[in-house]
């Protein structure tokens, strides 16, 4: 198991104060930039998610911890790897990268950004 899913139950309770500000400044900036094709990969626990029910947003993540925590949230959201996901090229208009580049190598942060360029529409959203 991916060792972020460790501490799902407590994540929200944790950093969720903390991260509250950020989460509503990044659901300002989509909405600011009429996005509404959203993927937050590395969605965690949803918290960011919940935030734009009102949209086509899906958030992926690699912890089945973190997706049964997002669930509860009632969003959308899948299992899988985000430097190789399954949707099709240029389908979103903005991409959302909270707290997931920083524990990768430099090989698997490349991966990961070329990925979302496969994935975001010319000229979208990368935040």
């Amino acid at each position: 198991m991916p060792e972020e899913g460790r501490f799902a139950l407590l994540y929200d309770i944790i950093f969720g104060r903390l991260l509250a500000g950020v989460q509503q400044k990044i659901s300002g900036m989509v909405m600011k930039n009429g996005c509404k094709r959203i993927a937050d990969m590395g969605c965690g626990t949803g918290a960011q998610l919940a935030l734009l029910k009102r949209l086509d947003a899906i958030g992926i993540d690699r912890s089945p911890l973190m997706l049964k925590a997002a669930k509860k949230k009632g969003v959308e959201c899948i299992m899988g790897d985000i430097s190789s996901t399954p949707f099709p090229s240029s389908y979103f208009d903005c991409l959302i990268y909270s707290f997931v580049l920083h524990p990768n190598t430099e090989a698997k942060i490349k991966e990961i950004i070329e990925e979302g360029k496969r994935i975001l529409k010319e000229n979208g959203c990368f935040v």
